[in-house]
């Protein structure tokens, strides 16, 4: 049967479909010895698929792995600068495995990684918000923690608010537990910078509800459980299908309910004022309020509901 190329790709462990999507655009990718364009399909049955000249494998037996990832390891399966890599960790898996996500150079804590194409798709995909849980030591203007949970830019980027916890504190520093839902790239530090703290110590300690196993030890790995696998499965399904993800947090249920309630107050206004005002007027109003996400992504979007007549 017929795929498209970046998710055989991922099938046989080789990346994620976004990065297999740039292999093809870099005309790494051929097919019967004719170069691939992205969208292009292939039967691995029939056909001649080649990465870099070399001919790829079927579907590979699934692993999915837990990390305990060390400081002084970068996220990644090669680093052009020679430093350690997790791939470095997980030599033994036997499996051509791919980090769900990234801690950076100077992070530590729960990675997971896995071959299965689909489920790293679902779970790093930018659209798919799966909560992060980290402990972090900062020092700094310890007044200025209570900051870290308001709104605010990070890049060019309103990011949403974080869950933070004071968990203790002395004089001098102060450990907390911050929760995220983007997962930008250093997010925390930027956030902490941005409020005149320091961070000492950055510690991925759950994603979801999976906690990192309290027994691995730093730079030790070890396999998924059934129930783990399972855990990770209907998350990626939850998002798939465009529903609400079943560890957001009461406060992030609260936000959406609010910003329904506001999508429906504007939708009951702007449709008594179809028959009173302008029209077209009307109609950019609404195209404005779908463009906003106000509906945090999903695919229950409010413009279903909209009279056709002002379309």
């Amino acid at each position: 049967m017929e795929e498209r190329l970046q998710k055989l790709l991922a099938q046989a462990g080789l990346c994620s479909r976004r990065e297999a999507e740039r292999w093809i655009d870099d005309g790494r990718v051929t097919v019967n010895g004719k170069k691939a364009s992205v969208g292009d399909k292939a039967d691995p049955r029939r056909d001649k698929i080649f990465v870099d000249g070399k001919p790829i494998g079927g579907a590979e037996e699934k692993v999915y792995l837990m990390l305990y990832k060390p400081r002084g390891y970068v996220t990644t399966m090669k680093d052009e600068h020679g430093r350690k890599t997790v791939a470095d960790l997980v030599r033994g898996c036997g499996a051509r495995v791919v980090p769900v996500g990234r801690l950076d150079y100077n992070s530590e804590g729960l990675l997971l990684l896995t071959n299965d194409g689909d489920l790293l798709n679902a779970l790093t995909h930018p659209r798919h918000e799966v909560e992060k849980h980290y402990e972090v030591r900062v020092r700094g203007n310890l007044d200025n923690i209570s900051k870290l949970a308001e709104p605010m830019e990070i890049d060019g980027y309103s990011i949403r608010p974080a869950t933070v916890v004071t968990i203790d504190r002395d004089e001098i520093s102060a450990k907390l537990r911050l929760t995220i839902h983007e997962g930008r790239n250093r997010q925390i530090r930027k956030m902490c910078e941005k409020c005149g703290l320091e961070v000492r110590r950055l510690k991925r300690v759950a994603m979801g509800t999976m906690p990192l196993d309290p027994h691995l030890k730093s730079g030790a790995w070890r396999e998924l459980t059934n129930d783990e696998i399972a855990y990770l499965q209907d998350i990626a399904a939850d998002v798939q299908d465009g529903a609400i993800p079943h560890n957001y947090s009461c406060g992030s249920l609260r936000r959406l309910r609010s910003r329904c309630r506001g999508v429906l107050r504007k939708f009951c206004a702007l449709t008594l004022l179809q028959f009173h005002g302008n029209t077209s007027s009307i109609t950019a109003k609404l195209r404005r309020v779908r463009t906003q996400n106000l509906l945090a992504n999903r695919s229950c979007s409010i413009m279903r509901y909209y009279p056709p007549l002002i379309f």
